[in-house]
This record gives C-alpha cells, structure tokens and sequence, in this order.
C-alpha cells in the first residue's frame, strides 16, 4: 500500500472536531469504527487494518475517530455524545470529503449510527453493510437480546480500571497474550 495520506479534520454543527483519513479511489465508502479507534493506527491494526486495506482496494474509503476516541476532539467525563450527535459527526465527515451517497462499513455499535443516518438521510446512502450489528447494548422487557446492566456495569468499570495499562478488558482474556492487540 502507497503512503498513507495525513488525518484530516472535519468539524460538527458544535464545532467538534473529528480526525478522518481517506485511502484508495472510486466507490465512496465510509467505515464506521469501533467504539475505540484510531485513524493514525488503525490500518496496522491486527484486526482493524485488513478490512481497512480491504474496502479501499475497492473504492475510495473514508474512516474516522468518533468524538472522545483517537485524534478527535475528547468529551467531558461523563458526557458520552447522543446518537444524533454521532450522525451528526458521521455527516460532518461526509461533508468534509465531499461524499454524496457512500456504502456505509460498521458493525457493533457502529450499526446503530449507521441505521440512524440512513434513516435520517435516505438519499445520502447508497448501501449499509453492517456486521454483528445489535439494536442496543443493554437489555430491556422489549430487548431480551441484549446483556444485562449489571455485566456491563462490570465490564466499563473493569475497562476503566485497565484502560492504559496495555491488557484488553476481561471480556477478552485470550487476547492478552496477543502483542498486536495490546499495541
């Protein structure tokens, strides 16, 4: 793969600022990251960087970091963006790279910002290609599916405790040996 071009900023309605980072040409193409995620890593990531490299040997692929994750603006302790304002920083990207009706990548919590935004914005999407999406993290009498509040009370707590000192969460304990991971 060529060098890869510089992070880029674009920036919200609340002049939040969001690094993205285009790579390849063609199709336009917007992957949806993580809930953790770094545009100046991620392509060398272990897990991240094939699918990276992937989209972009297709057409032209826009990633970001959301508000509060990577080189993007951080968010007050407590304040976690809304699904709006996540569209909004999704559309603010869009906006920035000149996109008018792109493939949109995600999958896990990305999906939900993704299905907002077709929703939201039905002409600016041409397709949604969403993996392992789910509706809502937690459980509820409407959502059996989702993990109960408890768990993942325990699991942001044991993330925080960890965060830093390069060891995954213990939702993950094989992947403490992984070096890449950890990286």
């Amino acid at each position: 793969m060529a060098a890869l071009p510089e992070t880029r900023y674009a920036v919200t309605r609340d002049n939040t600022h969001i690094a993205y980072r285009v790579i390849g040409t063609g199709a336009e193409i917007v992957f949806i990251p993580p809930w953790m995620s770094s545009v100046e890593l991620d392509i060398d990531d272990p897990y991240v960087g094939p699918t990276l490299r992937r989209l972009s040997s297709i057409g032209k692929c826009v990633s970001y970091d959301k508000h509060g994750t990577g080189m993007s603006d951080p968010v007050e302790p407590g304040q976690c963006p809304t699904l709006e304002e996540r569209v909004d920083e999704l559309v603010a990207v869009l906006d920035a790279v000149g996109f008018a009706r792109p493939t949109v990548f995600t999958g896990g919590d990305g999906a939900a910002v993704a299905m907002m935004f077709a929703a939201t914005y039905p002409e600016r999407v041409s397709a949604l290609c969403l993996y392992a999406p789910f509706a809502r993290l937690t459980e509820a009498d409407d959502y059996p599916l989702g993990y109960p509040a408890a768990l993942v009370e325990m699991l942001v707590e044991a993330v925080g405790d960890a965060w830093g000192g390069g060891q995954s969460a213990p939702t993950a304990p094989s992947m403490n040996e992984d070096p890449g991971f950890l990286d």
